[in-house]
């Protein structure tokens, strides 16, 4: 049924013909039509260039050439949009494959529009460049890549990254894609793909770009991966991990799309909890007998961090 009502979305915008002229009012724009309800012009014309503006921006960054044409529905309304999507009631925006279908709440209740726009825009251009093998990349990737092409993670969601502090560390390969569309440590993992695509773009400046180009050739994740940056997966999750500390240097670079100071700061304190918590074992199991540490010599070693 999707496929049908795909294809007859594309014919009817093809020639011309809005799609239930009564209960939506169409805006081409940039290759898309916007959608907004009869009535709704003002919503209209505040989406218009957003839609440029981000299209154009993300499109580059994908080498996406020429978009192809798919609709963006946007909904005023809440209520409209949780009754049409019928998924989680945090859900602000979905891109539907194939074809690139988009639907975002525009409500104003929760995220600023161009944040959810760009990252689902990401979504559906990252569907077109990649064309059938679009399923060679993990779910993680894909959102990361979205993440960080739409907006630096922000303080509001955080929320999740309570479960990496809880677990005392970060979440593994395998975890992340499991994670994917609604599994455990989802918020979690929206964060952590975010801050390793920021890390591969600072570490391997055009690896990102590299990467999509050999995975739209045909390679294997893996192979694209390699032969963008001369990582594995695990190499990847490996070194980033290691540079945690590190994104504090970052952060001096104010105008650079790897800011992600909310984020640094817990991973920065997770990883000090950690070493602390290692040293700490080390030192009973190899001296056992050795006297209490003193609270100066607890200072200068958090100094020296």
């Amino acid at each position: 049924m999707r496929v049908v009502r795909i294809a007859w979305l594309l014919v009817c915008l093809g020639v011309g013909i809005p799609l239930a002229a009564s209960s939506w009012a169409g805006y081409p724009v940039e290759g898309m039509v916007l959608y907004v309800r009869p009535g709704q012009e003002r919503v209209a014309r505040s989406l218009l260039p957003v839609v440029r503006e981000e299209a154009s921006r993300i499109a580059g960054e994908l080498g996406v050439t020429k978009i192809r044409l798919f609709p963006i529905y946007a909904y005023a309304s809440r209520g409209e949009f949780f009754r049409d999507t019928g998924r989680q009631p945090d859900l602000l925006g979905e891109s539907l494959s194939p074809g690139g279908e988009i639907h975002i709440d525009v409500s104003g209740s929760r995220d600023p529009p161009r944040r959810v726009l760009a990252h689902e825009l990401a979504h559906s251009l990252l569907d077109q460049r990649l064309g059938m093998y679009g399923g060679l990349l993990p779910h993680w990737v894909n959102e990361g890549l979205a993440g960080h092409l739409s907006d630096p993670v922000s303080t509001d969601q955080l929320a999740g990254v309570s479960n990496m502090i809880h677990r005392d560390g970060v979440l593994s390969l395998s975890e992340l894609e499991e994670a994917f569309p609604s599994g455990p440590y989802r918020d979690a993992a929206y964060l952590q793909s975010r801050s390793m695509i920021a890390w591969l773009v600072w570490q391997h400046p055009g690896a990102v770009r590299r990467m999509i180009d050999a995975l739209a050739d045909g390679r294997s994740f893996h192979q694209a991966l390699r032969s963008a940056a001369g990582l594995t997966a695990e190499e990847w999750l490996a070194r980033w991990r290691r540079s945690v500390p590190a994104i504090i240097y970052w952060l001096t670079y104010l105008s650079s799309p790897v800011v992600y100071s909310p984020l640094a700061a817990i991973l920065i304190w997770v990883f000090i909890r950690r070493l602390l918590r290692k040293r700490a074992k080390e030192a009973e199991e190899n001296e056992p007998e050795a006297e209490v540490e003193k609270p100066e010599e607890t200072q200068q070693f958090l100094e020296d961090m």
